[in-house]
């Protein structure tokens, strides 16, 4: 919640049984008003962009956490906004490169990970500005992986090779369209996004009333 002058402006994500997605909500542009924010710069990052791979760095809002990763454009891969409890509140839209030494996160003793229900994975934020950076996967405990067998053992390394980083950190990304038209703007071209039901079946949350 914020307060300005005699004005109380409150997440409406945090309110409980509210479909946000069904909404009728409005863009506010705030790149034209005077600001004294400078946006964090790259990180000194080693990545090289290829034929069909693009490099894309971004940052938390304080620029303690940094963020370089290379892949396709982000047009061609797939990116998706869920409702289930955390994404939700965070307004999570996310991207899903494969984990290793294409993306790097600079600033890692910076960030905090805050897991729940089984906790089979972690959603980083920044210590210092709050921004959630990326999510790590941890998966089930070792006795339930080692009864895994055929397409659930396959499923489980596929979803495990992915390192999902949200999307609203990179740079050079822009937000132009009306909320329902689900697009945001890379310099090449529409990002796609994907809405997808999420779920917490399985896993023990209750807010209460």
């Amino acid at each position: 919640m914020a307060v300005l002058g005699d004005s109380y402006y409150l997440n409406i994500r945090t309110l409980n049984s509210i479909d946000i997605w069904k909404l009728d909500m409005k863009w506010s542009h705030f790149s034209s008003q005077p600001t004294t924010y400078v946006p964090p710069s790259p990180p000194d990052h080693n990545l090289v962009a290829t034929g069909d791979e693009k490099v894309y760095t971004g940052a938390c809002h304080c620029g303690d956490v940094k963020v370089a990763l290379k892949t396709k454009p982000l047009p061609e891969v797939l990116v998706k906004e869920c409702n289930c409890s955390i994404c939700i509140r965070n307004a999570l839209v996310l991207f899903y490169p494969k984990v290793g030494p294409d993306v790097q996160i600079f600033g890692e003793e910076n960030l905090t990970s805050y897991s729940w229900g089984r906790k089979f994975n972690g959603h980083r934020f920044c210590k210092t500005c709050s921004v959630e950076v990326d999510i790590v996967l941890y998966g089930p405990p070792k006795e339930i992986v080692d009864k895994l067998e055929g397409a659930r053992l396959e499923e489980y390394k596929e979803t495990m090779s992915i390192h999902p980083i949200n999307l609203r950190v990179l740079s050079g990304v822009e937000w132009p369209g009306e909320v329902g038209q689900y697009v945001a703007e890379a310099g090449d071209g529409k990002v796609h996004i994907t809405r997808e039901d999420g779920t917490d079946d399985g896993v023990p949350y209750d807010i209460g009333p």
